[in-house]
This record gives C-alpha cells, sequence and structure tokens, in this order.
C-alpha cells in the first residue's frame, strides 16, 4: 500500500453476489465474509493478529481450500489465521476503504 490514508479491510467475500457493504461488523452482521483491518482486527470475530498494517506495507491474504483456512500477511510474516466453513466453495477477493485516499498494487496468483 503506497498510500493509505483511510480505514481498510483486506479478506474474502463468500456471498452471492458479493457485499458492497464495508467488511467490519460495525456496518454489516458479520456475515459471508473474513477480513483484516489496517489496526490488525480479524473480523467477523475481532481476534487480534500479530500486526496491523500501513502505508508502505505489503499487505497479502491466502485462502486454502484443503484446509478450510485464511492466512493475512504483512510483509511477507503470518499475522493472523482464521477457519472458514467448509461447506464454502467460492470466495471474491476484497477490499474495503472508508474516505481517506487508498492505493493499492492488487495480484492474483
Amino acid at each position: 500500500m503506497p498510500i493509505k490514508d483511510a480505514r481498510t479491510a483486506i479478506g474474502y467475500i463468500f456471498t452471492k453476489p458479493p457485499i458492497s457493504s464495508y467488511m467490519t461488523p460495525d456496518y454489516i452482521n458479520g456475515q459471508g465474509y473474513i477480513s483484516m483491518g489496517g489496526a490488525g482486527f480479524i473480523y467477523p470475530s475481532k481476534s487480534r493478529a500479530s500486526a496491523g498494517y500501513g502505508k508502505g506495507d505489503s499487505v497479502k491474504v491466502e485462502i486454502d481450500w484443503n484446509q478450510n483456512l485464511i492466512k493475512f500477511y504483512v510483509n511477507n510474516n503470518v499475522v493472523g489465521t482464521k477457519n472458514f466453513d467448509s461447506t464454502i466453495n467460492f470466495a471474491y477477493p476484497g477490499i474495503s476503504s472508508e474516505g481517506g485516499v487508498v492505493e493499492c498494487n492488487v495480484s492474483f496468483n
């Protein structure tokens, strides 16, 4: 994130069609997504990651379908994980931003 002047969350959305609300329980019921905000909270459970992220950080979200596990990375270090329902068989990558300017370079592997 070369620029991060706003609240952000990154993760995966498990609803069809994908939600367009900000991915925290403050805005929706905490259903249908898993995300990590810049302050380091993993939603919807609000568990704490070992690091947050800000301007200049590299942030990655990885989904492991075999283990039903999402991993969050900051600067190539795993900072948190969250399991998801094993009956889920699709996911949309998602990023939320609230106000301010956020610039991201997005890649899919």
